[in-house]
């Protein structure tokens, strides 16, 4: 039985691509970047190429053409480990 009852398979694995990208490149370093007012581009700039930075741009001009509601969930996935990625 899936941990998230109302996500579909798809909504877990992004979610889950998220998660596992935060665990490892965001949350060793966010209370240092958060003490310096530091904004991690680099960690941006990898978000960009997994297709998880400008998730609510429609599809026509570029964005990923996501439902409003997975845009939901990985955006609370994020915010699960900074709300500034968020």
């Amino acid at each position: 039985m899936s941990k998230y009852l109302l996500m579909t398979k798809d909504q877990e694995d992004l979610v889950a691509m998220v998660h596992d990208f935060m665990e490892k490149k965001v949350d060793p370093y966010v209370a240092q970047w958060d003490k310096d007012s530091h904004c991690p581009m680099d960690e941006v700039k990898e978000l960009m190429e997994l297709g998880f930075w400008g998730i609510d741009v429609p599809e026509q001009y570029g964005g990923a053409g996501l439902d409003v509601e997975t845009i939901m969930y990985i955006r609370m996935a994020m915010a699960y480990h900074d709300a500034g990625f968020a």
